[in-house]
């Protein structure tokens, strides 16, 4: 999916072939080193506190059909037909990782992870809030290398006519203030989401996409259905390693 999805390419971890339910291990407070005075001083016990999240496939899919003269002459019509289906599961991926709901079969995506600091503006946006968002995360350990921003396109489109100085938009060569930042209408509206996407982890279960081709429902009048089934969930690890502004 690699190709199909934004989030794929943003650095997200991945588990593949799953068989069942997975109680997946999440470090809620991590362990703290320290500094030996002499050679015989003895290290205090620091035990991380860690949870565990379980996670259960959610199914994701689509159907078409072919008529019978499109597959027999249309030129690598096979690969044509396969790059739709991969492009149609990686724009739902997207759409689950940056704002699923947790409902009518979603998984839960960032917008909506328990834990994840939401700011709502009640004005315009402005650098002090992005400044802030940024910085936050710093401030929690987030390494800077790490941080990305995924905004819609009208909120980039507002950034870019917005300046911090009289000559540098806000939004500018793909950077929102010197950060990667990455457009897409797969983000939800009036979220910019900060954070460490290596901190989400997308879980697959089985054979991951698959792509299966009917010949028979529609034997009588030449159709081919093709179908394409997407078994996945959808698991932040690190709450604190996002922040999402609302704008208005």
């Amino acid at each position: 999916l690699r190709p199909h999805s934004i989030v794929a390419r943003l650095g997200i971890k991945t588990t593949e072939n799953n068989m069942q339910v997975l109680d997946i291990p999440k470090i809620n407070a991590p362990t703290t080193g320290q500094w030996l005075a002499t050679e015989t001083s003895e290290i205090t016990t620091s035990d991380p506190v860690i949870g565990l999240v379980s996670s259960k496939p959610k199914t994701a899919g689509a159907l078409m059909k072919l008529s019978r003269q499109l597959v027999m002459q249309g030129q690598n019509i096979d690969e044509v037909i396969t790059q739709q289906l991969l492009g149609c599961m990686g724009e739902m991926l997207d759409r689950a990782v940056l704002g699923g709901t947790g409902l009518l079969g979603q998984p839960t995506g960032i917008v909506d992870a328990a834990g994840v600091s939401r700011v709502v503006l009640t004005t315009d946006i402005d650098l002090v809030a992005l400044s802030a968002a940024a910085t936050s995360l710093e401030t929690l350990g987030v390494p800077e290398e790490n941080i990305k921003v995924v905004a819609g396109p009208q909120d980039k489109g507002y950034l870019q006519l917005k300046n911090y100085s009289y000559e540098y938009p806000i939004w500018n060569d793909g950077k929102l203030l010197g950060i990667p930042a990455f457009s897409t209408v797969r983000c939800p509206s009036k979220n910019i989401i900060f954070g460490d996407f290596s901190q989400v982890q997308v879980a697959f279960w089985g054979a991951g996409i698959d792509i299966q081709i009917d010949p028979y429902t529609n034997f009588k009048t030449g159709q081919i259905q093709v179908r394409v089934l997407m078994h996945v969930d959808v698991n932040v690890l690190q709450a604190s390693a996002f922040r999402v502004i609302v704008t208005q």
